[in-house]
């Protein structure tokens, strides 16, 4: 699923926004995000399988 809307959300509130793949760059731009104070939008785009 991805967030079609997000562009237009970014742009509408001026919210500093990152697009990521992977689990490690998630930790490093929620971390990134923590130490800003700002409202961040992190999209983290995974591919889910059937077990």
């Amino acid at each position: 699923m991805t967030f079609p809307q997000r562009a237009l959300t970014v742009w509408a509130y001026d919210i500093p926004a990152t697009r990521i793949d992977s689990l490690p760059a998630f930790h490093q731009a929620l971390d990134r995000g923590i130490q800003s104070a700002k409202l961040n939008l992190i999209e983290l785009t995974v591919e889910l399988c059937d077990p």
